[in-house]
């Protein structure tokens, strides 16, 4: 990568279709919140959300916004983060868990595998606004009070 990039906008080349993509999101803006929010957007015009996508062809990234528009939170969220910084957008990808279960019986929370998830976190002043691309409807939220 060149030296002169900040590491939260390096990119490998990109397949033509993929910059063009990016270069399309809310034309003759340049801040975030715009270019965010037509990200966003774009991974909502077509895209399935899928546990079990079919193996990519070519370039896996390509392949997921190009062709297939089907994949899991992981597809997703890498998709958003370089879309975002391939328009100038400070991003990094975060891989975590997005709920946890509360037991009242022995009071404590319980996170298991299914709550893994993959989002994107987005440079602002003073920290990290998540973002998150995958369909929500997807995502199952159980009701665990404070932490919501």
């Amino acid at each position: 990568m060149e030296s002169g990039i900040p590491v939260l906008l390096q990119l490998p080349p990109l397949h033509p279709g993929v910059q063009a993509l990016a270069d399309s999101l809310a034309p003759g803006r340049t801040d975030a919140p715009s270019i965010v929010a037509a990200a966003i957007a774009a991974l909502g015009d077509g895209f399935v959300y899928t546990l079990e996508p079919a193996a990519p062809v070519g370039d896996p990234l390509a392949w997921f916004l190009l062709e297939s528009k089907a994949g899991h939170c992981e597809y997703y969220a890498s998709a958003l983060a370089v879309l975002l910084r391939a328009r100038g957008v400070p991003a990094r990808l975060a891989i975590g868990f997005y709920s946890a279960e509360y037991n009242g019986t022995s009071d404590y929370l319980a996170v298991r595998r299914g709550h893994a998830h993959a989002w994107v976190e987005v440079a602002v002043r003073g920290g990290w606004a998540v973002v998150d691309a995958t369909p929500t409807g997807e995502l199952t939220m159980p009701e665990v009070g404070w932490l919501q």
